[in-house]
């Protein structure tokens, strides 16, 4: 079961287990209420034209090749994995020599 987020460009894919959430405090400290603009680079290798990402229960499927808004916290998790795969990139080329 799929259920469409109101941000253009990105499809939230529901968990087969209900996900409880934490009870919303007072003010604007809600991450999820806060959006960055990122874009996803189309893959050179011809795979999928979109990325997952997911956070705490909440999955997302990302459409690569556009500028689009996605919640504060994926857009943080997508930050980690370029680092974490930069990181292995540089890791391999030293081991490679």
């Amino acid at each position: 079961m799929a259920a469409k987020k109101a941000i253009a460009g990105i499809d939230e894919v529901a968990e087969a287990m209900p996900v409880t959430e934490a009870p919303k405090k007072a003010g604007n400290n809600d991450p999820w209420s806060k959006t960055e603009r990122i874009f996803l680079r189309k893959r050179d290798d011809g795979g999928p034209n979109y990325e997952i990402a997911s956070v705490n229960g909440r999955v997302f499927k990302i459409k690569r090749g556009e500028r689009i808004d996605v919640p504060a916290p994926i857009a943080e998790v997508l930050d980690h994995s370029d680092a974490a795969m930069e990181a292995a990139e540089r890791f391999m080329d030293e081991k490679a020599r």
